[in-house]
Protein backbone atom coordinates (compact mmCIF):
# COMPACT_ATOMS: atom_id res chain seq x y z
CA UNK A 1 0.00 0.00 0.00
CA UNK A 2 1.29 3.45 -0.90
CA UNK A 3 1.54 6.10 1.80
CA UNK A 4 -0.33 9.26 0.84
CA UNK A 5 1.94 12.31 0.59
CA UNK A 6 0.13 14.40 3.23
CA UNK A 7 0.72 11.66 5.83
CA UNK A 8 4.38 11.43 4.84
CA UNK A 9 4.78 15.21 5.23
CA UNK A 10 3.23 15.08 8.73
CA UNK A 11 5.66 12.38 9.82
CA UNK A 12 8.64 14.34 8.47
CA UNK A 13 7.53 17.52 10.26
CA UNK A 14 7.02 15.61 13.53
CA UNK A 15 10.56 14.22 13.41
CA UNK A 16 12.11 17.63 12.82
CA UNK A 17 10.53 19.12 15.94
CA UNK A 18 12.38 16.83 18.35
CA UNK A 19 14.58 17.50 21.37
CA UNK A 20 17.54 19.88 21.22
CA UNK A 21 20.42 17.95 19.76
CA UNK A 22 23.37 18.86 17.59
CA UNK A 23 22.25 22.48 17.55
CA UNK A 24 25.25 24.43 16.21
CA UNK A 25 25.31 27.02 19.02
CA UNK A 26 24.50 24.49 21.79
CA UNK A 27 27.55 23.62 23.84
CA UNK A 28 27.31 22.14 27.31
CA UNK A 29 30.30 21.18 29.45
CA UNK A 30 30.25 18.99 32.55
CA UNK A 31 32.63 20.69 34.96
CA UNK A 32 33.80 19.57 38.38
CA UNK A 33 34.78 21.54 41.46
CA UNK A 34 36.68 19.79 44.25
CA UNK A 35 36.62 20.95 47.85
CA UNK A 36 38.17 19.37 50.92
CA UNK A 37 35.49 18.76 53.53
CA UNK A 38 35.95 17.59 57.12
CA UNK A 39 35.78 13.88 56.18
CA UNK A 40 37.46 14.04 52.78
CA UNK A 41 37.13 15.38 49.24
CA UNK A 42 33.77 16.48 47.81
CA UNK A 43 33.38 16.85 44.04
CA UNK A 44 30.49 18.83 42.61
CA UNK A 45 29.53 18.22 38.96
CA UNK A 46 27.84 21.11 37.16
CA UNK A 47 26.53 21.37 33.63
CA UNK A 48 27.65 24.73 32.16
CA UNK A 49 26.24 26.38 29.06
CA UNK A 50 29.39 27.19 27.08
CA UNK A 51 27.41 28.08 23.96
CA UNK A 52 25.83 31.27 22.64
CA UNK A 53 22.13 30.40 23.09
CA UNK A 54 19.97 29.41 26.03
CA UNK A 55 19.61 25.66 26.64
CA UNK A 56 17.03 23.83 28.73
CA UNK A 57 18.47 21.08 30.92
CA UNK A 58 16.44 18.17 32.33
CA UNK A 59 16.88 17.65 36.09
CA UNK A 60 14.52 14.71 36.74
CA UNK A 61 16.54 11.74 38.05
CA UNK A 62 14.24 9.13 36.47
CA UNK A 63 14.26 10.85 33.07
CA UNK A 64 17.95 11.79 33.05
CA UNK A 65 20.89 9.88 34.48
CA UNK A 66 23.92 11.03 36.42
CA UNK A 67 26.58 8.63 37.53
CA UNK A 68 30.25 8.36 38.31
CA UNK A 69 33.16 6.15 37.24
CA UNK A 70 35.80 5.52 39.87
CA UNK A 71 39.17 3.90 39.07
CA UNK A 72 42.18 2.93 41.17
CA UNK A 73 45.69 4.14 40.36
CA UNK A 74 46.23 1.13 38.04
CA UNK A 75 43.23 2.21 35.95
CA UNK A 76 40.94 -0.61 37.18
CA UNK A 77 37.26 0.37 37.27
CA UNK A 78 35.89 -0.02 40.81
CA UNK A 79 32.44 -1.57 40.99
CA UNK A 80 29.74 0.50 42.66
CA UNK A 81 26.61 -0.61 44.46
CA UNK A 82 23.64 0.91 42.59
CA UNK A 83 20.58 1.62 44.77
CA UNK A 84 18.33 2.77 41.87
CA UNK A 85 16.84 -0.71 41.41
CA UNK A 86 15.48 -0.63 44.98
CA UNK A 87 13.58 2.61 44.37
CA UNK A 88 10.04 2.67 43.12
CA UNK A 89 8.87 4.52 40.07
CA UNK A 90 8.08 8.18 40.63
CA UNK A 91 4.71 9.65 39.74
CA UNK A 92 5.10 12.74 37.55
CA UNK A 93 2.49 15.46 37.55
CA UNK A 94 1.82 16.99 34.13
CA UNK A 95 3.68 20.30 33.83
CA UNK A 96 5.80 19.69 36.96
CA UNK A 97 8.94 18.27 35.35
CA UNK A 98 12.14 19.80 36.80
CA UNK A 99 14.13 21.63 34.14
CA UNK A 100 16.53 24.55 34.24
CA UNK A 101 17.03 27.11 31.51
CA UNK A 102 20.72 28.00 31.26
CA UNK A 103 21.74 31.25 29.63
CA UNK A 104 25.25 31.40 28.16
CA UNK A 105 27.78 31.05 30.99
CA UNK A 106 25.27 29.76 33.57
CA UNK A 107 25.62 26.37 35.28
CA UNK A 108 23.54 24.00 37.40
CA UNK A 109 24.76 21.25 39.71
CA UNK A 110 23.66 17.82 38.50
CA UNK A 111 25.43 15.53 40.99
CA UNK A 112 27.99 15.39 43.77
CA UNK A 113 30.58 12.82 44.84
CA UNK A 114 32.07 12.34 48.29
CA UNK A 115 34.99 10.25 49.50
CA UNK A 116 35.70 9.43 53.15
CA UNK A 117 39.10 7.68 53.34
CA UNK A 118 38.77 7.12 57.11
CA UNK A 119 35.82 4.74 56.64
CA UNK A 120 36.89 3.68 53.12
CA UNK A 121 33.58 4.61 51.49
CA UNK A 122 32.52 6.86 48.64
CA UNK A 123 29.23 7.84 47.06
CA UNK A 124 27.58 9.80 44.27
CA UNK A 125 23.80 9.99 44.03
CA UNK A 126 22.47 6.43 44.19
CA UNK A 127 25.93 4.89 43.74
CA UNK A 128 28.18 3.86 46.63
CA UNK A 129 31.57 2.22 46.83
CA UNK A 130 33.03 0.04 49.59
CA UNK A 131 36.74 0.75 49.31
CA UNK A 132 37.90 -1.52 52.15
CA UNK A 133 40.07 -3.72 49.90
CA UNK A 134 41.36 -0.94 47.62
CA UNK A 135 45.13 -0.46 48.05
CA UNK A 136 45.46 2.53 45.74
CA UNK A 137 47.18 5.79 46.74
CA UNK A 138 44.88 7.79 44.47
CA UNK A 139 41.49 7.34 42.83
CA UNK A 140 40.39 8.81 39.53
CA UNK A 141 36.81 10.05 39.17
CA UNK A 142 34.76 10.87 36.08
CA UNK A 143 31.24 12.25 36.42
CA UNK A 144 28.71 11.55 33.66
CA UNK A 145 25.34 13.19 32.85
CA UNK A 146 23.03 11.56 30.27
CA UNK A 147 19.71 12.54 28.71
CA UNK A 148 18.42 10.06 26.14
CA UNK A 149 15.97 10.91 23.37
CA UNK A 150 13.46 8.67 25.15
CA UNK A 151 13.86 10.62 28.40
CA UNK A 152 13.45 13.91 26.54
CA UNK A 153 10.31 12.60 24.77
CA UNK A 154 8.84 11.42 28.09
CA UNK A 155 9.57 14.82 29.66
CA UNK A 156 7.95 16.58 26.68
CA UNK A 157 4.86 14.34 26.96
CA UNK A 158 4.62 15.42 30.60
CA UNK A 159 4.59 19.12 29.69
CA UNK A 160 8.29 20.01 29.76
CA UNK A 161 9.89 22.09 26.98
CA UNK A 162 12.46 20.60 24.61
CA UNK A 163 15.61 19.70 26.55
CA UNK A 164 19.21 19.06 25.58
CA UNK A 165 19.90 15.42 24.63
CA UNK A 166 23.30 13.80 24.88
CA UNK A 167 26.04 12.45 27.12
CA UNK A 168 28.48 14.71 28.91
CA UNK A 169 31.56 13.45 30.76
CA UNK A 170 33.78 15.51 33.03
CA UNK A 171 37.54 15.59 32.82
CA UNK A 172 39.10 13.02 35.17
CA UNK A 173 39.67 14.20 38.75
CA UNK A 174 42.49 12.61 40.76
CA UNK A 175 41.72 12.23 44.46
CA UNK A 176 44.17 11.31 47.19
CA UNK A 177 43.01 8.13 48.93
CA UNK A 178 45.85 6.70 51.02
CA UNK A 179 48.80 8.63 52.44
Amino acid sequence: MRTPWPLFAMVAIGCAAGPLQDKPAMKLDLETTTTLEKNGPHVSASLRNAGRETVTVLLEPQLSNTHARLKDDAGKLLEAHDARAAQGSRFFQFGKIRVRVLRPGEAVEVDAFWLDPSIRRAGAGDLSWDLTDVRSATLTLEMIYVVTEEGARDAKALGAPDVAVGTWTSKPVTLRFRP
